[in-house]
């Protein structure tokens, strides 16, 4: 399971959690750039033209050296957390996919990183999976509130993303709703994030600074196309 450490805040998400590994989950990281791809396994790299401050997007939105990911990646092993490294998008979902079962029950949130690599898209149209979200879609929110939350709290897979990871192999995610943090802690089965390099930070505090200061305004600048989205489906 995962432990919370004490002290969970607000922020400009609604909900927030600094989060420790106890026991083993799965931990998939994509270091994704390059050139153009086809739609589904494009680049990971492109945001939203939010007017942040261009101090803020170097220091946040810069893909981390190789010597910051590798001190990173052996403090996430040391916390008990596996990571696999993908060198674009096509790799990433290739690794994500091959980590869940056939068969498995599998949940996620709204995530850039899942959606451009294309994840999303397989997860719902193939065959392999049994995949909540579009259940949870077809279900009416005031009657079937409960079957909604039963569906959402304990998958057997979760996949997300974070918004920090620290250099000592703490995770940082900020949430809108809240419904991504049960699973992430201890609801799922499994849980697989896929996390882009420019996301680690070098302690809790810098960690904040990128959530409150560079991912709360492209979230929030992205969240009325994703309602859009969700009403036109």
């Amino acid at each position: 399971m995962l432990g919370i450490e004490p002290g969970a805040r607000d922020t400009g998400f609604r909900k927030y959690l600094r989060v420790h590994l106890l026991e083993h989950k799965v931990f998939a990281r994509a270091s994704i750039q390059g050139a153009r791809q086809p739609r589904k396994e494009r680049p990971v790299s492109t945001e939203l033209q939010v007017d942040l401050d261009p101090s803020i997007k170097r220091r946040f939105g810069t893909v981390a050296d190789d010597a910051r990911v590798t001190r990173t990646a052996a403090a996430l092993e040391a916390n008990g957390i596996s990571v696999l490294r993908a060198a674009d998008a096509a790799e990433a979902k290739r690794i994500v996919l091959g980590l869940i079962p056939d068969g498995s029950q599998v949940h996620h949130g709204a995530s850039q990183s899942l959606e451009v690599s294309g994840i999303i898209d397989e997860i719902e149209r193939s065959a392999r999976f049994d995949p909540v979200r579009p259940r949870i879609r077809s279900l009416d929110r005031t009657t079937q509130a409960d079957e909604i939350r039963r569906l959402s709290a304990a998958p057997d897979v979760r996949l997300g993303s974070v918004h920090a990871v620290t250099k000592t192999g703490s995770l940082l995610a900020a949430s809108m709703g809240g419904s991504q943090l049960g699973p992430y802690a201890s609801g799922a089965g499994r849980v697989i994030l896929v996390v882009r390099t420019q996301k680690t930070v070098w302690d809790l505090q810098e960690g904040l600074r990128r959530i409150n200061e560079y991912a709360f305004p492209l979230e929030d600048a992205r969240a009325p196309r994703r309602r859009t989205a969700s009403t036109a489906q």
